[in-house]
């Protein structure tokens, strides 16, 4: 049966400081969060781009962790925001949040995510394998 994996999407658009109520029980300073149950077989890098776009932001930063808690995944959001008038560079935003990733841990799998889509399925696993895929 299908909607046994189907994700529960909330659409309402909170402040910030409820999202981090939400998620503050088991969240980790600067988005991180790892199962206590279980050693999982890779570190995510999760790294979003935005500008101008705060209700996606905080739309999908209040579903994705519960989402990828429920996959029981061993993981660090990076939000990088342009500032500025300049054409919006997504490409050079991934860059700056790689780069800082990998300045604060040896991730071994990296998400580079859109803020505005978001996961409906849970058989859609966020986890990295031999390939890179879209």
């Amino acid at each position: 049966d299908s909607s046994y994996y189907k994700v529960t999407i909330s659409s309402k658009i909170y402040p910030f400081n409820i999202i981090e109520e939400h998620h503050d029980i088991d969240l980790h300073f600067g988005g991180h969060w790892f199962p206590k149950s279980c050693q999982t077989e890779q570190r995510l890098a999760i790294i979003i781009c935005y500008r101008n776009r705060e209700s996606h932001l905080k739309l999908f930063l209040d579903n994705i962790h519960s989402f990828l808690k429920q996959q029981q995944l061993d993981y660090t959001i990076f939000v990088v925001n342009q500032h500025g008038r300049e054409q919006f560079n997504r490409a050079a935003l991934f860059n700056v949040g790689f780069i800082e990733a990998i300045k604060l841990y040896s991730f071994n799998c990296f998400i580079f995510h859109d803020v505005d889509l978001l996961p409906e399925d849970l058989r859609n696993l966020y986890k990295c394998g031999e390939k890179p895929r879209h």
